[in-house]
């Protein structure tokens, strides 16, 4: 009987233990103290290393101190204990977003969107029903104790999620419906998903309302200059990413839009800077880099514009735009590597227009008149006769 007593009241104190570090973390996280917050998650999981919501709560402590890799790991971990975790594959994508991995990032949010709760919803509403404790069994109160703080951690994962975020699950419709005068989370969110479907004038109105509510809210600023961007009014996104940049110093996603709008201006200068800025913060940032090349081909710095795609290719080995855009900066240095560029577009790309037309142009260049024909035929059958044209106007298509 002794022993009974002691295994329980262990059981109870484990678990009040528990709530009372996660309580800490919310009352820290209210304070935007997050390294405290993530210390205090850190002791929950040591009281229960098995909970899911546990390393996902710490996960996204790191993630909103910036430490993505960090961030990762500890989605990874939540993962490994529940493998239809769509919050943990949701935030772990943004996370290799914020790192620069595009295509691991895609690979998480598909597997959010396949993940299935159901099962474990339904496991923990019945749960919730059980006597939350009876002394005749320890193992239950235990059990009980331990669905309430996963109810918790979960509810808290999805508040911060959604809050600080901009995580998204829901419709527009579900978001209308929460919609109150004063809440900004909901306008952004729903502007979010008007995104999605490329509604962009309905975007800017929900990202302006948040605005209104909330006047520091960085990612609210970032995401209607992106709108603007895509509506074409470059110097209203510059103005809208610039203030979010004031507010979030290392946005690199800020940075790298107003870099693109400043290139869509014919700034090069400008856009160069940021895009440097967006690289520093993301050093894996293949579209940055690509983005950067470009704007280096537009002031005639080749060498730069090669060692940019470069870089693209290295962290996008079938990325067949950075394979035609260093080949037509290879052609205007003279150097020869451009039809291996032009191939390799080719390979990767099979109906690529341009890179038939542009190699077919460098083997007329060599008087390589055989191969050029070839390509100019292949560029015509897509589409781009002019380099076929040329080559029979001055007489050089082989009998």
């Amino acid at each position: 009987m002794r022993a009974f007593l002691v295994l329980l009241t262990i059981a109870v104190f484990a678990w009040a233990d528990s709530f009372d570090d996660f309580n800490a973390a919310v009352a820290a996280v209210d304070r935007k103290n997050y390294q405290a917050a993530r210390v205090s998650f850190s002791q929950v999981i040591w009281h229960n290393p098995n909970n899911a919501n546990a390393y996902v709560s710490q996960g996204l402590m790191h993630y909103l101190l910036g430490e993505y890799q960090k961030a990762i790991d500890e989605f990874t971990r939540a993962i490994e204990s529940d493998p239809h975790h769509e919050l943990a594959y949701h935030i772990r994508g943004k996370a290799y977003l914020r790192l620069g991995d595009r295509s691991k990032a895609i690979a998480d949010w598909d597997q959010a969107g396949k993940s299935a709760l159901k099962l474990r919803q339904d496991a923990r509403l019945a749960a919730n029903n059980q006597t939350i404790k009876n002394e005749s069994n320890p193992r239950q109160a235990t059990q009980a104790e331990e669905i309430a703080l996963n109810d918790a951690l979960a509810n808290f994962n999805r508040r911060i999620a959604r809050d600080r975020i901009g995580y998204q699950t829901q419709t527009i419709d579900d978001y209308t419906r929460e919609i109150e005068p004063s809440n900004a989370a909901a306008y952004l969110n729903r502007g979010l998903l008007y995104v999605k479907i490329g509604n962009h004038p309905k975007a800017i109105e929900d990202f302006t309302r948040s605005i209104e509510f909330e006047p520091n809210n960085a990612d609210a600023y970032c995401n209607r200059g992106n709108s603007y961007y895509n509506l074409g009014d470059h110097a209203k996104a510059i103005e809208d990413l610039t203030q979010s940049i004031k507010i979030e110093p290392n946005n690199a996603d800020a940075y790298y839009n107003r870099g693109n709008s400043y290139q869509k201006l014919g700034d090069h200068s400008k856009a160069i800077a940021d895009l440097t800025r967006a690289i520093k913060i993301e050093p894996n940032n293949a579209s940055a880099y690509y983005s950067r090349g470009i704007s280096h081909v537009a002031l005639d710095f080749h060498s730069k514009a090669i060692e940019d795609l470069m870089h693209v290719i290295k962290i996008e080995p079938n990325n067949a735009s950075a394979y035609l855009n260093r080949g037509l900066s290879y052609v205007k240095l003279g150097n020869l590597q451009a039809i291996e560029d032009f191939t390799q577009a080719i390979k990767v790309a099979p109906n690529n227009v341009e890179a038939y037309a542009r190699r077919s142009n460098s083997y007329a260049a060599l008087g390589d008149y055989q191969k050029a024909t070839q390509d100019a035929r292949k560029a015509c059958d897509l589409g781009d006769c002019e380099m076929s044209q040329w080559l029979d106007k001055n007489g050089h298509i082989p009998k």
